[in-house]
């Protein structure tokens, strides 16, 4: 059947469909209704399928006839909003259970024209209860099942408390279902507690090596020491040489040479230990980084007993 004789066919069953007494509603008289069904069928016929749904809705306000939502499926499935012309086309049958069997066809015919380009999608999440939207329309709660959605590219968001949105472009294809998986990371500061037998690790405290002490002890003793001895040897040799001339010294200033000596042998002596201290500070910081990593302590608890075991 050509669309010009099937405009011609309903246009006659709106005719017979519509009783008088339906167009009575408050600020809708006959005439009225009847003025914008006129309208309808016109842009239609001239394929202008915005005016024309507009029309029939306008008449559809008034007298609430189910009839008029034929043609305004129609004129959706031409301006290809199928979720729409879907919704029209069905009410359009639940509200005419008395149709003939010619007109029952014909709406068949065009609800699966409209399936056809519409697909299903399935949003589940890993903790339900999650609020999904498909483009700007808010679809509900999570699990979401077979919801008809228009052919085409979708923004699909979904939203928990506690977590970063998950947004996924989903690809709808007519007749054909799709889903969405959405798996939330669990949120910051959840920490599940282990199952029965399971192991908790826990690293032991840091704790600083004895060679570490040790080396602070030589090494800072030593210091002193070669500091003190050292400038004190260099007092002596000082006053030593003022008394002494073209290297020729008194005898008197004997004691006092192998004084300045002795200062001077105890600061290199000192000097030495101060180095062997720094060596083992050195040594003992890299044992208790070693240490710090290796060392662990964990509780086991199984059936029937309970371990404690430690490792370094």
């Amino acid at each position: 059947m050509t669309r010009s004789r099937f405009a011609f066919l309903f246009t006659s069953f709106l005719s017979i469909a519509v009783p008088a007494e339906s167009f009575a509603a408050p600020a809708c008289d006959k005439g009225s209704v009847a003025k914008l069904v006129s309208e309808g069928n016109s842009a239609f016929g001239a394929q202008k399928y915005d005016a024309a749904v507009t029309a029939y809705q306008s008449a559809f306000a008034c007298n609430h006839d189910v009839s008029l939502l034929f043609n305004v499926a129609k004129a959706d499935l031409e301006l290809g909003r199928y979720l729409d012309g879907l919704d029209a086309m069905r009410n359009f049958e639940k509200g005419s259970p008395d149709l003939s069997k010619d007109v029952r066809a014909a709406a068949d015919d065009v609800i699966t024209q409209l399936s056809a380009h519409v697909g299903t999608l399935t949003v589940h999440s890993s903790e339900p209860g999650a609020h999904v939207s498909i483009g700007d329309k808010d679809i509900g709660a999570t699990p979401v099942d077979n919801v008809e959605v228009a052919e085409g590219t979708v923004s699909v968001r979904v939203v928990l408390a506690g977590h970063d949105p998950i947004v996924r472009q989903v690809e709808i294809k007519g007749g054909k279902p799709a889903s969405v998986n959405a798996d939330f990371a669990p949120a910051a500061g959840n920490n599940t507690p282990p199952p029965p037998g399971g192991d908790t690790t826990k690293p032991s405290s840091t704790k600083i090596h004895p060679l570490v002490w040790t080396g602070v002890a030589v090494g800072g003793a030593g210091l002193i020491v070669a500091i003190g001895t050292g400038a004190a040897s260099l007092a002596q040799a000082s006053s030593i040489k003022k008394q002494c001339m073209n290297n020729l010294c008194p005898a008197s200033t004997v004691p006092d040479r192998s004084k300045a000596n002795t200062l001077a042998n105890v600061s290199n002596v000192s000097w030495g230990f101060a180095g062997v201290g720094a060596i083992l500070g050195v040594v003992g910081a890299v044992l208790t980084v070693k240490s710090s990593k290796q060392e662990s302590t964990s509780l086991v608890v199984g059936p029937g007993s309970v371990e404690l075991r430690a490792s370094w």
